[in-house]
């Protein structure tokens, strides 16, 4: 009986342990199974959304570079390259991935056929190709299992390459909008490939300035159309679809056509029409590097005014701007005054200031025409680029009576990087000693007639032989619906005398449109 017992015994231990054995193998078999089918699908996933958001960061970038090229300050943004993928108590993950961002080897962008409207800027802008190196900002995906093509932000627009088919957009072209043309060089040196890849974006050649441009006329006196050449990635069709706002027989459609050859986008513009054209150069490196990119050329010189009055011994203030290749200010530049007149500068050579300015004070006591060149020495462009000559009245008795006033803008100061606000700073000077009145107006530069209703205004009163005055004009001051939505604005100076003679000077400033 005892011997029966101990046998029931062992048969029953015996069935533990099988059963034992055999739980066991079923969870090594279910953990298995779920290493080899779950935890893939569970990673790719992550890797999937991952890809979603680092083509966001690739978009936050690309905006940081059209703020820094727009408002010309430093921009910082983040793209995170990797993913980090689920913890797991018992099963195993592959090594987290990690991608790369690189900046691509340079191309050129170019303008061709473009002639500036105002004369200074005409003799650089001369419809001569203008052409500038410029880069792309690639993200390449590394992931384990979610196939992913890279994604690029070239400062105009953000696309993404997927593994089969053509690149697909990700936000819409900043090129052409209207007549409206933005042109931002993409410039730097990097390669990271760090799970978290901070990035700063770096004002080099930047300002609210731009340049009037139109088409250059052939030698049957025909407008030519102004060519944009952008390096691309893109196909013809994404680019049509990309300006399919802009191209048509609609007044306000001044594409005329877009094509692709070589890795290059033509856009053909209407000639015939006046364009804003603002260029910019922005540096995109990583956080941590000190590396700098170099900085724009100096390329030529425009003036306020080429024709100055004054009496004998009587100081008169010229003013230059020296403007790099993106037509931008210029400072730390000297330029060099001279006269053939035997006047007096106040200097003769003078530095530019931080907006590109070059001001001194010329006088002369013999009365008669006076030509007073001022030169560029280091600039870029032709002869007649580099230089600004100036007509020099120089009168003495009664001849010098009865003079007209004259204006100058010296300063427009945005205020409000969210509104469109300015300070307008002009100097009026009249050389009897009889200023009256100085008016500024803000208004909008589309319209047939530039000198029609006000968006803003201000008049002053004045008096004396030379008064700086700063006019504050701000969009809100007035009802009409839209526009302080404007991307620039015609401010126009008028100065008038106790005699009833008047002096204008006007520009074209660029706003910021409120979203």
């Amino acid at each position: 009986m005892q011997a029966g017992l101990w046998g029931a015994s062992g048969e029953r231990g015996s069935s533990e342990v099988l059963g034992a054995i055999l739980v066991f193998a079923i969870l090594v078999a279910a953990i298995s199974a779920f290493q080899v089918t779950v935890v893939p699908q569970q990673n790719e996933r992550a890797e999937f959304d991952a890809y979603r958001s680092a083509i966001t960061d690739v978009a936050e970038v690309n905006t940081q570079i059209v703020r820094t090229a727009g408002q010309g300050t430093e921009g910082s943004a983040m793209i995170r390259t990797g993913v980090r993928y689920p913890a797991r108590a018992v099963t195993l993950n592959p090594p987290d991935p990690i991608g790369s961002v690189e900046l691509t080897s340079a191309a050129s962008a170019s303008v061709l056929n473009a002639r500036a409207v105002d004369p200074d800027e005409a003799d650089y802008w001369d419809g001569s190709a203008r052409s500038f190196p410029t880069q792309r900002l690639r993200f390449r995906p590394a992931y384990n299992r979610f196939e992913a093509g890279p994604v690029t932000a070239t400062g105009s627009l953000v696309y993404r390459q997927p593994v089969r088919g053509t690149p697909i957009r990700v936000s819409d072209q900043s090129i052409v909008r209207g007549t409206r043309l933005s042109l931002v060089a993409v410039r730097g040196e990097m390669y990271a490939a760090n799970e978290l890849v901070t990035l700063s974006t770096t004002p080099v050649s930047t300002s609210a300035r731009t340049v009037r441009i139109t088409g250059t006329t052939d030698a049957d006196g025909d407008t030519e159309p102004i060519r944009l050449q952008i390096p691309t990635d893109l196909d013809g069709t994404t680019w049509n679809a990309l300006l399919a706002g802009q191209i048509g027989s609609d007044p306000n459609q001044n594409v005329q056509s877009v094509s692709v050859s070589g890795g290059v986008a033509t856009v053909v513009l209407d000639g015939s029409k006046t364009y804003t054209l603002q260029l910019s150069k922005v540096e995109v490196r990583e956080r941590s590097d000190d590396t700098v990119v170099g900085s724009t050329d100096p390329a030529y010189v425009v003036s306020r005014a080429d024709t100055k009055v004054t009496t004998t011994d009587a100081p008169v203030t010229l003013s230059v701007q020296v403007l790099d290749t993106f037509g931008n200010p210029v400072a730390g530049e000297p330029v060099s005054f001279s006269d053939d007149s035997s006047g007096t500068f106040s200097q003769s050579v003078v530095a530019t200031d931080d907006r590109g300015w070059a001001t001194v004070e010329y006088s002369n006591g013999a009365t008669g025409d006076a030509t007073v060149e001022a030169q560029c020495d280091d600039c870029v462009g032709s002869s007649a680029a580099t230089k600004v000559v100036f007509d020099v009245t120089v009168t003495g008795g009664v001849e010098s009576i009865n003079r007209a006033p004259t204006v100058e803008v010296i300063d427009i100061e945005k205020i409000n990087s969210n509104r469109n606000v300015f300070d307008v700073t002009v100097r009026a000077t009249d050389l009897d000693d009889n200023l009256a009145s100085v008016e500024v107006r803000l208004t909008d530069p589309n319209v047939d007639d530039p000198d029609g209703t006000s968006i803003s205004g201000r008049s002053e009163n004045v008096n004396g032989g030379s008064e700086v005055v700063t006019v504050r004009l701000d969009t809100d001051d007035t009802e009409t619906n839209g526009d302080n939505r404007l991307n620039e604005y015609h401010i126009g100076v008028v100065v008038q005398d106790g005699d009833g003679a008047i002096d204008a000077e006007s520009v074209v400033t660029s706003g910021q449109p409120n979203s």
